[in-house]
């Protein structure tokens, strides 16, 4: 068991935003849990 209380074999929730900067094309926002890049 994790500190989040998660376990070994869950996954994170993974979330995709697309258009995120009005003049870049392509650009996206990913979350993976606490981790957005």
């Amino acid at each position: 068991m994790r500190p989040s209380g998660r376990k070994l074999s869950d996954l994170r929730a993974v979330s995709i935003e697309t258009g995120v900067m009005k003049h870049a094309e392509g650009s996206c926002l990913i979350r993976m849990g606490e981790t957005h890049v």
